[in-house]
């Protein structure tokens, strides 16, 4: 049981409740701390807040246990629930295919993409050639039971708009990449923008990915969410909600 103190004070967020034992969470409305939204953390069953001090954006709260409370979220390698020997392509796809557009560099943010709504992350191409394949790394704690991703053009103004190729990952494997054969196969021009959507559809469970989080990620680049939040597919046209500076790139390729 947690007891919350009748008193706030600003100065001292860590010690404005009294914590009886630590307190293990399975979803995010078990977290609201003072008023704030806060989040059950998937990959340890603890909860955390908001804090735009982590390179993840969220601080363990004084529920957690020794070693967690107080501190930033993730981290890297083990802390971020990543497997080893994942970091080269040969590791992670066919290192035969010329990576086209996108990073396999294991960034240092995690994202949690409720279902039904798209986040679209803008990229410029690498290398010029036909895309066939998009590869996501999807963290260890993901629930979503399928995820659709897509290559979207670039409109002025900087936002998506024409989805150009899709592809959809059933039963996708969490701590690892997944690629997903594109459909139709893109034409990629090198250095011209492009955005790559990802997608739990609504009903398929909530899908988490590493993303570059301000400070100490680069290159840091925009990224978007979808203005729908009820989304089985990718839109064929791309409608904008929220905008970001950062959260992109994603953990993602396309060969």
């Amino acid at each position: 049981m947690r007891l919350a103190c009748l008193m706030l004070s600003l100065t001292a967020l860590w010690g404005c409740r009294a914590v009886e034992a630590v307190f293990s969470c399975s979803s995010d409305t078990q977290c609201i701390v003072e008023n704030m939204n806060g989040y059950c953390e998937r990959d340890t069953g603890y909860c955390s807040v908001p804090d735009s001090e982590c390179g993840t954006r969220r601080r363990y709260d004084r529920s957690a246990p020794a070693g967690l409370a107080g501190n930033c979220t993730g981290g890297s390698g083990d802390d971020l629930g990543i497997s080893d020997g994942l970091s080269a392509v040969g590791e992670l796809g066919d290192a035969a295919a010329p990576l086209l557009m996108g990073t396999v560099a294991l960034q240092n943010g995690v994202e949690h993409a409720p279902p039904g709504r798209a986040s679209a992350s803008h990229y410029l191409a690498q290398r010029a050639g036909t895309a066939t394949h998009l590869s996501v790394y999807v963290h260890g704690s993901s629930l979503a039971t399928q995820i659709r991703v897509g290559i979207y053009d670039h409109e002025p103004g900087m936002t998506a708009r024409n989805l150009l190729g899709a592809g959809i990952i059933d039963a996708p494997m969490p701590g690892g990449f997944n690629t997903t054969t594109l459909a139709p196969p893109v034409a990629l021009t090198a250095g011209t923008d492009y955005w790559i959507a990802i997608l739990a559809p609504v009903g398929s469970g909530e899908v988490v990915y590493l993303s570059c989080i301000s400070p100490g990620c680069t290159p840091l680049d925009l990224s978007q969410l979808s203005a729908s939040t009820t989304l089985s597919e990718l839109p064929a046209v791309w409608a904008p909600g929220d905008a970001f500076p950062d959260g992109s790139p994603i953990t993602a390729y396309v060969q």
